[in-house]
């Protein structure tokens, strides 16, 4: 692991439980995934106060159109103007083609969804990046039997085959926020240790290159051929599938 991202979803209301959340994170750099419909005046300005890159998270929460994705947009613009990184997390980590194809058109960068091969693919034949996520923190920290043990074991596994190394939490769901508190103390210990750092969705566009021509013309046949239907597609299948084609990493890397 040379970099790993913080991704906090469902951020849309100012409460204890956000606050809490930033001040366990104190000195870490976060992402915090909007959802543009629920979004309060008063969240957005403290966001703007807080080192986190803010990113759209659907619009409304559920299976948005292509058109939605548009309302979303101009809501963050609204409310964020330029401090807002154009990165879209789907809600449920739900993807397809014509989504895609609607963010690329609409000027988005990049994707955040989940993934189970390279941490960084490229999208549809698109310029669109792929951020995943490895990791729901508040689910594993949940489970019935789950420890600080168990957690530092599963990123000592995993993190050092990535050379980005994304992290999902909802701070809503988070139940014992003091034992959050003590995962991140570990998060910034294990970064110090292997020589990592935490990085927002900002940092990540500057550090990540583009493929080359040949490996857009093979997901563009890898697209043609496979998902010629358009159906919807968990991101895990559908961004597993072509990310063997697209393996790319931090440039001079």
């Amino acid at each position: 692991m040379k970099y790993f991202f913080l991704r906090n979803d469902d951020v849309c209301r100012l409460d204890g439980k956000l606050r809490a959340f930033f001040e366990a994170c104190r000195g870490l750099k976060t992402v915090s995934a909007v959802i543009p419909s629920r979004l309060t005046r008063e969240c957005a300005e403290f966001l703007k106060s807080q080192p986190t890159d803010v990113v759209q998270h659907g619009h409304r929460h559920r299976r948005d159109r292509p058109e939605d994705l548009a309302r979303g947009m101009a809501v963050m613009n609204a409310r964020f103007g330029r401090r807002w990184v154009k990165a879209y997390v789907p809600p449920f980590h739900r993807l397809d083609v014509p989504t895609i194809q609607s963010l690329a058109a609409l000027g988005f960068k990049a994707v955040s969804a989940g993934a189970d091969s390279s941490p960084i693919s490229f999208l549809a034949g698109s310029d669109l990046l792929g951020l995943p996520v490895r990791m729901g923190l508040d689910f594993e920290m949940n489970k019935r039997g789950a420890s600080l043990e168990t957690i530092r074991k599963f990123v000592e596994k995993n993190s050092p085959r990535h050379a980005v190394f994304g992290i999902v939490v909802h701070h809503r769901k988070i139940r014992d926020m003091e034992a959050f508190r003590r995962v991140i103390g570990f998060l910034k210990d294990h970064a110090e240790k292997v020589g990592a750092r935490a990085i927002g969705f900002k940092g990540a566009l500057r550090l990540l290159s583009l493929p080359s021509i040949g490996a857009r013309r093979k997901a563009r046949e890898l697209i043609r051929r496979r998902f010629a239907s358009h159906g919807p597609l968990g991101s895990d299948d559908f961004l597993g599938r072509i990310g063997d084609f697209h393996r790319l990493g931090p440039r001079g890397g």
